[in-house]
């Protein structure tokens, strides 16, 4: 029943099925039953965007596994923490959480484990911008899930590979990677997976400028996050839409949809997904000419990328901090915002790389 309201979204019923167990194990003196349950409850309290909640179910799981002597059940919860410090902005225990797992499954012989924990692993190095790491630990997880027939796990990891493509300006092969696992979450039947797909290749068409096919993507995904009560979907779409209005000149649209955005990311204890909404509304503040506006925001969105060790993002947000200093005058802050951004960039390899270099030698001519 639990992987069957999993894969489908089903998280009403699959938390009520879970209450359920949880009640009859502690009834029977099931101690490992208690701690199977309250792994299965941190999971369902992470997908719905509440991970501080997430936290403390896993940690009393592990507490029950740990008393039983369970490594396997150790090793699953192990890695279920460190997605949730993934989510919560804490890279280093996540990375820590998620090696003592892929130890503990190697030494196990459980390669589904590993193949699980080699993409998160991936996932961890792709937001730090170390993606040919991302991409080594992405191809190496990649045949383990083939060798066990496991495609909704293959699909998976090729959603992660294309966003990773993505950001690191491969568009071509993002695309590739998307069209070809979309397929895979439909047949298998996971909505949330497939709208989180869905998002990823509308971005990726919004940063080729092909805006129409970004919106028929984002509406896609939003239905799906919306029906199924993704709390985390909701907030990540918002943002997207809001870049597409942004760019269309639809200022008022984009800042209800980041104003909504913002609210939800505090509600859940998601630094990281409110610095990507300060960083969204420095941009719509800088397109509107405001400013002093925007340096208020984005003065606080990037200590909260620095702190999760996001350094893409963290070289964005002080690109744009480059062009609300300028805009205010202050030009020896824009050249220093600049510098930063340049080195960040540089150490990951981004993209953005010489754009900015342009724009330091253009304001060096002024």
């Amino acid at each position: 029943m639990t992987p069957y309201c999993e894969i489908r979204a089903r998280l009403r019923d699959w938390g009520h099925v879970q209450q359920i167990a949880l009640e009859a194990a502690r009834r029977s003196d099931d101690a490992r039953g208690a701690a199977v349950v309250q792994q299965h409850l941190g999971r369902l309290s992470r997908y719905r965007g509440r991970f501080d909640e997430a936290e403390a179910l896993l940690y009393q799981s592990l507490a029950g596994f740990e008393a039983l002597g369970d490594v396997p059940g150790r090793a699953v919860v192990l890695h279920h923490l460190g997605a949730v410090a993934v989510n919560q902005g804490r890279p280093e225990l996540a990375e820590t959480r998620m090696r003592e797992a892929l130890g503990l499954f190697r030494d196990l012989g459980q390669r589904h484990g590993e193949a699980q924990t080699l993409r998160w692993l991936a996932h961890i190095c792709g937001n730090r911008g170390e993606f040919e790491s991302a991409i080594r630990f992405f191809q190496e997880a990649l045949p383990l899930f083939a060798s066990l027939g496991d495609r909704h796990g293959e699909a998976q990891t090729l959603r992660w590979l294309g966003d990773v493509y993505g950001d690191s300006g491969r568009y071509d092969e993002a695309i590739e990677c998307f069209d070809r696992c979309l397929p895979v979450l439909r047949d298998v039947d996971d909505p949330l997976g497939e709208a989180w797909a869905l998002l990823d290749l509308g971005d990726v068409h919004r940063e080729r400028g092909d805006l129409d096919t970004a919106m028929r993507c984002f509406k896609a995904a939003q239905e799906s996050f919306v029906r199924y009560q993704s709390t985390a979907g909701e907030a990540a779409i918002l943002l997207c839409l809001a870049d597409v209005h942004r760019e269309r000149g639809e200022f008022a649209a984009a800042t209800a949809e980041l104003d909504r955005a913002r609210a939800a990311y505090r509600d859940m204890g998601d630094p990281v997904g409110e610095a990507w909404a300060l960083l969204c509304f420095g941009d719509l503040h800088l397109a509107q000419g405001r400013h002093g506006a925007a340096v208020d925001v984005l003065e606080q969105a990037v200590p909260l990328f620095r702190a999760a060790d996001k350094r893409l993002h963290e070289g964005r947000a002080l690109r744009s901090l480059a062009a609300a200093f300028a805009g205010v005058g202050e030009h020896e802050r824009s050249g220093s915002a600049l510098a930063e951004a340049l080195a960040l960039f540089d150490g990951i390899g981004a993209p953005e790389a010489a754009a900015v270099r342009r724009e330091m030698e253009a304001q060096a001519t002024e």
